[in-house]
């Protein structure tokens, strides 16, 4: 506990400024930081004072660069774990930040609790908490309560269990900052009641239940939430657990699919009697959190995957550029385009002037997206609106400069925690300079959870505590330095070989001639390159030479007509237990419901049906038709090759759709097709054009 008397003490404004500096190092002169925070240069340089003399223990030096811009000097030091060390004694409390506290100590109180109890806890007089109670009633009438006692017992909180919530709800998301400053405290008074009800272990376990959450539905809230969630659930919590819970149908009835399975565990972990009202409320306050990424609806997902990859052919022809073979381009594209037929916020993408400002630069891109525009509307039913067309340019754009550039071919993952609309521009700001595959944008919280095997390092705008994996920290405004620190960490790595796999593929396919004499050796052989290959290469994501084996290929099939391919095609799956016979039906009715947009090139058609549909696992079959048939698409049929796709979530399948997208649009390959004789053939051919494809991205 560090003590600086009244006249040195921090503050809102100077923990906002740490919180400035931390995210934004080498950005703000103090000039820069004046003007941010609206004051003078001279109080501005106060703070700076409190800041340094608060640091100093903790041994972080906030200092100035040669462009006399701010930056801290620390050794791994999360933020949270810096401001963890804020208590009352070093913090000066304003009025407002006083009376809102005032209400979360009676909050979480179980019964009346004395003036001179809470003077303790805020550091100030008892008289100073007494003369605050006219204040702190006039604000609280506001939301239908009041604060009344006796000068024996002391005061307590009264009023309805839904006005409480709300407006601790509101406290929230208005002062995040100070509640977490109020948690920093050690006072056994005020948290006597609530360490009875709330633990350590169940401080563990509500952290688990909400990533295990965000796991189970593809929704990553950002760290402020992640923040706000973990503090309304430990006070719901606690409110159940004193026996005041939301009940007679105080809330609305409010329903919210992916936060019904958490709210179900919360009731089972803590054993609490559930509750639609204390649901509701949960829910309400999910509609307020913001997240890094949304699942799409899993009806249409690979419906959008397959019309985002013939727009960017489309794109791609009349630019004259092959973008349609870059993996990133069509993964960011078909995710944003996911979030806006999901109905997701465009609206953050014009409030950023570099948006409109790289619109009027590249009108000729716009044009062409506004040309082939109507593939995407069809399958939206609306018109696309103007800042939507916008932010597609800015991908295209991105794209054709990363075409245009080298740099080598890292597997990273981008650790942010701001909202999807500034982590994607972030990562497109990445993509113009550096031909990264950036894997996945995860909060600092999720990475625990993250999968980093296959990772050469991570590209983060906070500071990350015992991270194994190098990683190199920027702005995230991305300034001049932070590309320099980019080029340099590229420098040190080498990417993983997308090829590899299919180098396992062909070592296994060359062993076997040579040992087929010797099948125990080559049983023996073959299983130690098997190993080496997956625990050297990416797995999560197959390729075709691992999808479309033998098995899983029939020749010179015949069909009576498309709905018979559909079912010939897929027998391969469902010997395998890969698909059930529903997936086929749902298969069929995809067709007749949005036509025939599986056709994906001349003579080729891929089905696909939801992934709730009957899909068992990530697979494909291919068989090509004795006889051609009509799908009813006049540019594109007749169609003699008929390759089902089954596929269990959003991305498993993407690396082996687009291969085989990409390989129908080579001079030849289905000539080759036509060649082969057997289905061994045919799966060379696959594989040998797919190692081919992938040495040239």
């Amino acid at each position: 506990m560090f003590w600086y008397g009244a006249d040195k003490q921090m503050n809102k404004r100077s923990t906002k400024m740490i919180k400035t500096v931390y995210e934004n190092p080498h950005v703000f002169d103090i000039q820069e930081l004046a003007d941010k925070h609206s004051i003078s240069i001279r109080t501005i340089r106060n703070d700076v004072n409190y800041i340094k003399e608060y640091l100093e223990p903790l041994k972080i030096g906030l200092s100035i660069d040669k462009n006399n811009k701010f930056y801290l000097k620390y050794d791994g030091v999360s933020l949270s774990a810096i401001l963890s060390h804020l208590d009352f004694y070093n913090y000066s409390l304003n009025q407002e930040e006083r009376y809102v506290l005032e209400f979360v100590i009676l909050f979480f109180s179980r019964d009346y609790i004395t003036f001179a109890e809470i003077a303790e806890f805020l550091c100030v007089s008892r008289s100073t908490i007494i003369a605050d109670l006219d204040q702190l009633n006039a604000l609280l009438k506001t939301y239908k309560l009041n604060v009344h006692g006796f000068s024996s017992q002391g005061i307590k909180l009264f009023g309805r269990e839904i006005d409480i919530r709300s407006y601790y709800m509101q406290v929230l998301f208005t002062n995040t900052d100070l509640l977490q400053l109020f948690f920093n405290q050690k006072n056994p008074v005020i948290f006597k009641n609530f360490n009875e009800c709330f633990t350590s272990g169940h401080h563990r376990t509500l952290h688990s239940l909400i990533n295990e959450n965000e796991i189970r539905t593809g929704e990553f809230l950002t760290e402020g939430s992640f923040v706000i969630l973990q503090l309304y659930l430990i006070a719901s919590i606690f409110r159940v657990k004193i026996g005041k819970p939301l009940h007679n149908g105080e809330c609305h009835t409010s329903s919210s699919h992916n936060f019904d399975k958490l709210y179900t565990y919360l009731v089972q972990y803590f054993e609490l009697n559930s509750s639609l009202d204390e649901k509701s409320f949960l829910n309400n306050l999910y509609k307020k959190l913001r997240f890094i990424k949304r699942n799409v609806n899993k009806n249409i997902m690979v419906k959008i995957q397959t019309i985002t990859r013939k727009f960017i052919e489309r794109i791609s022809d009349e630019l004259h550029l092959p973008l349609y073979i870059d993996y990133d381009f069509f993964l960011g594209l078909s995710n944003h385009l996911e979030h806006i037929f999901s109905g997701g916020d465009t609206q953050t993408v014009v409030e950023y002037a570099d948006v409109n400002m790289i619109v009027e630069n590249n009108m000729n891109i716009k044009t062409v997206v506004e040309n082939n525009m109507d593939i995407l509307e069809i399958l939206l039913g609306r018109q696309i609106q103007e800042q939507e067309i916008a932010y597609i340019v800015i991908y295209i754009c991105a794209a054709i400069e990363k075409y245009q550039k080298y740099s080598n071919n890292s597997n990273v993952i981008l650790v942010c925690n701001s909202g999807i609309g500034t982590s994607k521009l972030l990562q497109q700001k990445i993509n113009e300079k550096f031909n990264f595959n950036i894997l996945n944008v995860v909060s600092v919280h999720m990475l625990n959870n993250t999968d980093t095997s296959d990772i050469d390092f991570l590209i983060s705008t906070i500071e990350l505590s015992n991270c194994k994996v190098p990683y190199v920290r920027i702005s995230p405004l991305l300034n001049e330095e932070d590309y320099l620190k980019l080029q340099q960490i590229s420098k040190k790595t080498i990417g993983h070989s997308n090829e590899s796999r299919n180098e396992g593929y062909f070592m296994a396919k060359q062993l076997k001639k040579t040992l087929k004499d010797y099948p125990d050796l080559l049983t023996q052989v073959q299983q130690t390159v098997k190993n080496y290959f997956e625990n050297t290469t990416r797995a999560k994501e197959p390729g075709l030479a691992e999808l479309l084996q033998p098995p899983f290929i029939e020749l010179d099939v015949q069909a009576k007509d498309w709905q018979d391919a559909i079912q010939k095609a897929a027998q391969p799956l469902l010997r395998h237990h890969i698909i059930t016979n529903s997936y086929i039906d749902a298969m069929i009715k995809n067709v007749l419901d949005y036509g025939p947009y599986i056709v994906i090139a001349h003579g080729f058609a891929l089905p696909h049906a939801s992934i709730d549909a009957g899909s068992l696992g990530v697979g494909m079959s291919l068989i090509r038709l004795k006889t051609p048939v009509e799908f009813h698409s006049p540019l594109l049929d007749p169609v003699r090759y008929v390759c089902v796709l089954s596929t269990i979530d959003q991305e498993k399948h993407l690396k082996a759709f687009l291969n085989m997208a990409n390989l129908l649009k080579m001079n030849g390959f289905l000539i080759q097709l036509d060649q082969a004789k057997t289905p061994d053939d045919l799966s060379d051919i696959l594989a040998t054009n797919e190692m081919n494809l992938l040495q040239q991205i």
